[in-house]
């Protein structure tokens, strides 16, 4: 339903400003209580739906309404006056009647558009200037050469008692948006008076000593301008002017002596101490700049002219610039112009244009016309003509010379200021006209509307954002007369176009932004989606549009949408897919706007694509000397542990921005960016055997070429040092692996049986026995690099009597200790007793980082150890094998137990031992019982099946078949 109203006013009695009340729900349930909202586009849902025009919050000010309009259009009206002020965050009518500031000890305007205080005078008063001003953040402070006395109060206007015949009138203008200072001298003697006051206090000057000196206090960045018609001006640093000085004017009080007969209804008596009535003599004063200062000049002839009417009074004023501005230029019996007119009188409202030529009714025959200037309309500025729906200049009608119908124009007049006068008004353009009177005996007074529609369109079009208007009537008699209030509106109803559509981006796939030029991004779709964001200032719905041309020709769309998407909400994202197929290889322009069913929106800027729906070619790869082993195609190498690098090439695909790549997994690639068409990975593989790389290319469209499969194999690692300790005797035990031959030379062990033997598993197996005091078995030279990965193992048996005692089964001498040592540690911090230990130090003469085993230490039985150290993990593993005994065997299943080393490896690079360990310089920690089958893996992590398979009794020889050339370390077949 259609929320019906219940009160509609702008003030009620209280000086609060009302707000429209409506009763019911309107279409969609939308809550009709209030019919105001903070935005446009919060607005024109709410007029809609309600069927009422909703006033916009966001643009209300003391001199401007603006309402979204239940038919989807928007209007807005500015007043030659303030409507209403702004005090403490609530809207109230305005009141210029002055209030004590007790916290401050000044008089402030109760409530004005631009706040405002003037002096309390005497000791409160010292030091404070006559009158301040605010507006927008700044300040203009207007002081008087004088000192003040303590003012009479009467409402909006002050009296400073000056003494000899000297006044001081300060009054608020009835706006609201500034103050009248006007000096009142008496006669001659207090011009004379007033001279010799002001020189006493370094102020006279000029022709008469007269000469008014009015300091200013300017807040940061204004200063004083003077314009071309002799006003001045309190602009901004942008030359935004903030404050007025309007001419200042002089007149005498001529029209006290004039006798008034009752037929005069187009003059009247008025308050000469704010403007000069009908009848007195009026000059203009001259004003200057000076420095900070401005100089009011009074007219020498009228003080020392014996005709002079006195009291005389002297009268600049100050206001804050607002965006609204009257005046009435004359000629004839009177060629003053009043700026910011009001009532001739309280019995007597407005003012009148045309021809005043009887005496009897204007007392002196003058001919006048009234104007009025309406700026800041920027959004007018910023529409073309077409958005102008309708506009009308209204103003209230109070008086005519007679009931007989005559004809009054509204012209659209060249700008003036308050400097202008009668010639200054030049009219550009009839706009509207009323043939009618206006007189209250006849009631055809009130309220009269003209068209303005033809001006708010020459706005439009001619961008600009100020509305010169006057009043102009048949002035060859004075049968035209007619007097107009001041306080008139202009309104404009006015369809405001659709924005310009924001965050375009291509949907679909998927790219943000919006590029143009050699950045322009390629994409693999020759149908895309576009998507852009849509919106109208008014709120209402609108049809998104979307068209797409080549770069190289964007006159020449090879399609558009046209009107023929759905509309959406103001605000959401419209959509389109692009319904031609475009070209492979083409670079294209896109762009948007907005249709709300009366007016297209301006386009959006362009944005471009190129289409690519070419994919790649397949990629290339190529083993790389990246890390310690180099995988080729079809080959055999590294090994576990042994990082390898590849290069994968984009080839001839220009475009490459990717590859995604997996060993033995395509399905969950790894991505890696392509610089110039290639990009080097690396893969330390955990197991051996056969992998299977495959890479894709990705280019910039998101084209992804068909999968290259790289095939090797990682060789399951072969042994560096075997001694095998079958020789049964003599002083040297031979290294099996033979590349190089290490041989071991033994001091003071003696051979025995091996494990292989005890089992029965092969015959002549026999292994090296050491007594645990001082005997061992060592090489020449190193063996391991301890500073990379390696492995070591050994097969141990460790007498029952060596229990009380650490002892070594393998390790490699540093300067002062051992680099690693692999054995049995008597005391170990998780376990009572002794363990199997893996120990390294970190340093050459640090502490150690040792990872032991749980596993119960077997004395009498031959136990398989591995110490591992992996470099690339900074992980040391220690495996323990126990394989039993004939009778009692063994599963034979190694148990992994390991630790971090986060020490820096070191190269402890003395002879490699066999039996002992090296600390403090000398031998440690000899070996009782026997060592059999010491192999050394150098720079490999051995995989865990194959030291299964070394517990549970594989020869060296079981490994070969043809691979030690694929020893890593090696450099064979590399």
């Amino acid at each position: 339903m259609v929320a019906v109203f219940v009160a509609l006013a702008l003030v009620v009695s209280g000086g609060a400003v009302a707000v429209v009340q409506l009763t019911g729900v309107g279409r969609g349930g939308v809550d009709c209580s209030v019919a105001e909202a903070a935005s446009f586009e919060a607005a024109s849902p709410i007029a809609r739906a309600c069927g009422v025009d909703v006033e916009v919050l966001s643009e209300r000010t003391p001199w401007r309404t603006s309402w979204a309009a239940a038919d989807g259009t928007a209007r807005l009206q500015l007043s030659a006056v303030p409507a209403r002020v702004e005090v403490g965050g609530a809207w109230v009518a305005p009141d210029t009647s002055l209030v004590a500031d007790r916290s401050s000890g000044v008089l402030r305007v109760a409530a004005s558009a631009f706040p405002m205080t003037l002096n309390a005078g005497g000791a409160a008063g010292r030091e404070q200037p006559l009158g301040t001003i605010e507006k927008d953040g700044h300040s203009l402070g207007v002081g008087f050469p004088l000192e003040l006395p303590e003012p009479a109060v009467a409402g909006s206007q002050l009296s400073y008692d000056l003494g000899d015949g000297i006044r001081l009138l300060v009054s608020v203008d009835a706006d609201g948006t500034g103050f009248l200072p006007v000096v009142e001298l008496a006669d001659a003697g207090a011009a004379e008076r007033l001279a010799e006051r002001l020189a006493a206090v370094g102020a006279a000057s000029g022709e008469s000593g007269l000469d008014l000196e009015f300091a200013t206090r300017l807040s940061t960045g204004l200063r004083l301008e003077a314009d071309a018609d002799g006003a001045v001006r309190v602009v901004d640093a942008q030359g935004e002017p903030q404050f007025a000085v309007a001419l200042p004017m002089m007149w005498d009080s001529a029209g006290a002596s004039v006798s008034l007969p009752q037929t005069v209804t187009e003059v009247g008596a008025g308050d000469r101490t704010r403007a000069p009535v009908d009848g007195d003599r009026v000059a203009q004063m001259g004003l200057r700049v000076d420095g900070d200062a401005l100089i009011v000049s009074p007219d020498a002839g009228m003080l020392e002219d014996p005709g002079t009417v006195w009291p005389v009074y002297l009268d600049p004023s100050f206001s804050g610039w607002g965006p609204a501005l009257r005046i009435a230029v004359r000629t004839g019996g009177y060629s003053n112009t009043l700026v910011n007119w009001g009532d001739i009188s309280a019995s007597m409202p407005g003012q009148g244009t045309g021809n005043c030529n009887q005496v009897a009714s204007c007392n002196t025959s003058f001919k006048q016309r009234l104007a009025w200037q309406f700026s800041g309309l920027t959004q007018i500025a910023a529409m073309a003509g077409a958005d102008i729906v309708s506009a009308q200049f209204v103003v209230n009608g109070v008086h005519s010379y007679n009931c007989t119908a005559q004809t009054t124009t509204l012209y659209r007049v060249a700008a003036f200021s308050s400097g202008t006068t009668w010639s200054g008004i030049s009219a550009q353009q009839a706009l509207g006209s009323r043939t009618e009177s206006s007189k209250a005996s006849c009631g055809t007074d009130g309220w009269k509307s003209f068209d303005a529609t033809a001006g708010f369109k020459w706005m439009a079009d001619a961008d600009q954002s100020n509305l010169y208007v006057a009043l102009l009537v048949d002035e060859s008699n004075m049968n035209g007369w007619k007097r107009f209030r001041h306080d008139a509106t202009v309104q404009a109803t006015y369809n405001r176009p659709p924005a310009a559509p924001t965050s375009l981006r291509l949907a679909v796939p998927s790219i943000a932004g919006c590029v143009t030029g050699a950045s322009r991004p390629a994409i693999a779709s020759a149908k895309p989606t576009l998507q852009a964001v849509v919106s109208d200032p008014d709120g209402t719905n609108v049809t998104p549009s979307f068209e797409v041309a080549p770069v190289s020709s964007l006159t020449a769309p090879v399609w558009s949408s046209g009107t023929g998407l759905p509309a959406v909400a103001s605000g959401a994202t419209a959509t389109a897919l692009v319904g031609a197929t475009l070209s492979d290889g083409t670079a294209y322009a896109w762009r948007a706007r907005s249709w709300d069913g009366s007016l297209y929106g301006a386009w959006s800027g362009w944005c471009e694509f190129v289409v690519d729906v070419t994919a790649p070619p397949p990629p290339t790869v190529a083993a790389s000397d990246v890390g310690a082993a180099r995988y080729e195609q079809g080959k055999e190498r590294g090994g576990v542990g042994q990082q390898g690098g590849f290069v994968l090439s984009a080839g001839t695909a220009s475009d490459a921005v990717s590859f995604a790549y997996g060993f033995n997994n395509s399905a969950n690639p790894t991505t890696v960016s392509a610089t110039a068409g290639t990009a080097t990975i690396s893969y330390t593989p955990s197991v051996s055997g056969p992998v299977t790389l495959t890479v894709t290319t990705k280019d910039a469209a998101g084209n992804v070429s068909s999968p290259t499969s790289y095939l090797f194999t990682v060789a399951t690692a072969t042994e560096d040092g075997i001694w095998m300790f079958d020789e049964g005797t003599g002083t040297t035990a031979a290294d099996g692996a033979g590349n190089p031959a290490r041989p071991l030379t033994v001091n003071g062990a003696s051979w025995g049986e091996g494990p292989h033997s005890l089992f029965d598993s092969r015959g002549g197996d026999h292994a090296l026995v050491l007594d645990g005091v001082n005997d061992w078995a060592q090489t020449s030279g190193p063996v391991v690099d301890t500073t990379k990965s390696f492995t070591i193992s050994a097969h141990v048996l460790l007498d029952p009597a060596a229990l009380g005692a650490d002892a070594t089964a393998l390790a490699q001498d540093g300067v002062t200790q051992s680099g690693f040592r692999l054995g049995y540690t008597a005391s170990c911090p998780a376990m009572t007793g002794g363990c199997w230990s893996f120990a390294m130090p970190d340093a050459p003469s640090g502490p150690n980082t040792m990872v032991t085993s749980a596993l119960p230490v077997t004395t009498g039985e031959w136990v398989h150890l591995v110490g591992e150290h992996d470099a690339t993990a900074h992980t040391m593993r220690l495996w323990v094998c126990e394989i039993g005994t004939p009778e009692d065997p063994a599963v034979g299943e190694p148990v992994r137990t390991q630790a971090a080393r986060t020490a820096t490896p070191w190269p402890a690079s003395g002879a490699f031992t066999v039996g002992r360990a090296l600390q403090g310089g000398s031998g440690n920690g000899f070996w009782a019982g026997s060592i059999d089958n010491v192999r050394v893996f150098s720079g490999s992590v051995v995989a865990e099946s194959k030291i299964r398979r070394l517990c549970q009794g594989a020869e060296a020889t079981d490994f070969a078949q043809g691979n030690l050339a694929l020893d890593p370390t090696s450099g064979a077949g590399q």
